[in-house]
């Protein structure tokens, strides 16, 4: 079984230059105000009409771009966190994945209360990778996966054990710097 893992790094995004930000602000044509800072990082929370629920928004500078491939035999999900530990991405987004799997192994949330209950899934045979998405959160791969054969496409959160049948191929983007508090975001709190 192969364990080579192949990592591209390609910088196709700058943050603008390190001088002072620069604030633009003007009105729309609702006479809403805009601003933007630029070559900086915002983060906004945004209150909901739920009670009790809210939005956070927060805008980042992508920094590089990581192509991840991995050969026939290689974990997928373990494939990913290695990539990520040996680039020092703290945190990103999984843009894409494109491959082939011989096992799945995934969960989906199985109750609409919280909290959810998670139903684990695990089989063999080939499959197409249809997309693999999601993010880094302080390091820790947050992944989602979608993959099919001729009768059925599948799908959820990816947990180890989806094994390499000819290739994978992740587009990662890095977006760890500034470094933010964002570890938590893939967890929702539990009520009494």
């Amino acid at each position: 079984m192969p364990s080579r893992i192949a990592v591209s790094d390609s910088a196709v995004f700058h943050p603008r230059s390190s001088a002072p930000q620069a604030l633009y602000v003007g009105w729309d044509r609702d006479d809403v105000i805009r601003a933007a800072i630029v070559g900086a990082t915002m983060t906004r929370t945004i209150s909901s009409t739920s009670e009790g629920s809210r939005m956070i928004v927060q805008e980042m500078i992508p920094s590089r771009v990581i192509m991840v491939r991995l050969d026939p035999g290689q974990d997928l999900l373990i494939g990913l966190r290695q990539a990520v530990e040996e680039t020092g991405i703290s945190h990103g987004a999984i843009l894409a994945g494109v491959g082939s799997l011989s096992a799945y192994h995934y969960h989906v949330v199985s109750t609409p209360v919280m909290p959810p209950e998670n139903a684990f899934v695990r089989g063999t045979g080939p499959y197409d990778i249809l997309i693999v998405t999601g993010a880094i959160l302080d390091g820790r791969v947050h992944a989602h996966l979608t993959f099919s054969n001729t009768d059925i496409a599948m799908g959820g959160h990816l947990e180890e054990g989806c094994i390499v049948l000819t290739f994978a191929i992740v587009t990662i983007i890095d977006t760890s710097t500034p470094a933010l508090e964002m570890g938590a975001w893939d967890h929702v709190e539990r009520s009494g």
